[in-house]
């Protein structure tokens, strides 16, 4: 003899409230005629209800994709961290922004430095990261004033003036005034 059944109507799971007992059974799991809450009747074993396996009729999954999709769905990808990072600096910098996710386009290399640019899905930056980078830093981040480029390259060029990195240059090739 099994373990006494529990009376489910009325309860409810998720989006589901359970109605009644259908008297089928799937491996000895009670299966329940439950109503979504977008009206779509659904049977349910008892199983998937304790466990939350099923907690609607394939609406809300349905919806989640929906709404994936209408948005850009790449919120956890490496351009949408550059553009995100950029348009927080923006704002606390008060600067124009008007990039869009389609602006960023991360090369196979740095155009600076040549060396190659991996992207990392966890936002921690290396050498060979890519960065956005500002090419007049006096304007904000438009479309025709950024590029991808290595982390390293746009570390080593975050605050120097042209003639500054002649000058480092021209030291590093033993050519110092």
């Amino acid at each position: 003899m099994g373990q006494p059944r529990l009376p489910l109507e009325g309860v409810r799971y998720g989006k589901l409230t359970v109605l009644k007992d259908t008297t089928k059974r799937i491996h000895g799991s009670v299966v329940w005629s439950c109503l979504c809450d977008c009206g779509t009747y659904v049977e349910v074993t008892s199983k998937n209800l304790h466990r939350n396996a099923t907690y609607s009729c394939g609406c809300h999954q349905r919806y989640s994709e929906a709404y994936r999709i209408r948005t850009h769905g790449r919120s956890y990808t490496p351009e949408f961290r550059l553009l995100s990072g950029a348009k927080g600096r923006a704002k606390r910098k008060g600067i124009v922004f008007d990039l869009s996710l389609n602006d960023i386009v991360i090369p196979e290399y740095c155009p600076v430095l040549g060396i190659p640019l991996f992207k990392s899905t966890t936002g921690n930056a290396n050498e060979n990261s890519p960065s956005l980078d500002r090419l007049d830093n006096s304007k904000g981040y438009t479309r025709d004033n950024v590029k991808v480029i290595s982390y390293r390259a746009n570390r080593i060029k975050v605050d120097a003036t042209i003639e500054e990195v002649e000058k480092v240059l021209n030291y590093m090739k033993g050519e110092s005034q």
